[in-house]
């Protein structure tokens, strides 16, 4: 038995009163659940979107590149391309990974705080994005077009 206080509404005294303690319901026994077998799907994974960069603007709307030639190009061998109209030649990279567009942005000179048009990246004359691979012999174009 449990003493229980239980308070007089009009004038707040305790009174104890005494009633039986309830006995404990047993719990019931979680249903086994029945194992589920992998539903296989036929959909496929969602395409992730184009990684964005510091110098993106917002203004240029670059639509998917048509595909280009696959060219063989050894990453630690010096890339010779034009940018811009000037002939360059672009040491090996120290990571061993092909040159991309986006390594070609230190060499131009464009505020991408200060956009002075629409962002133009091309690779003979194509559109392309920032990680598009250069390949050598490639006409680059990277600056704005008003």
């Amino acid at each position: 038995m449990q003493a229980d206080k239980k308070f007089c509404p009009k004038c707040g005294t305790a009174t104890a009163q005494t009633e039986p303690e309830p006995e404990p319901e047993p719990e019931p026994e979680p249903e086994p659940k029945p194992e589920s077998e992998p539903v296989p799907t036929t959909q496929e994974p969602p395409t992730p979107a184009r990684p964005t960069h510091p110098f993106d603007t917002g203004t240029a709307s670059v639509p998917p590149a048509p595909a280009r030639p696959a060219t063989t190009q050894n990453a630690l061998q010096p890339l010779q391309i034009t940018l811009n109209g000037k002939t360059l030649m672009l040491p090996p990279k120290l990571d061993a990974e092909p040159h991309t567009v986006i390594d070609l942005l230190p060499l131009v000179d464009i505020d991408p705080t200060h956009p002075k048009g629409t962002l133009v990246l091309e690779i003979n004359a194509r559109p392309v994005g920032y990680l598009d691979v250069l390949s050598t012999g490639d006409a680059v174009t990277v600056g704005w077009r008003e």
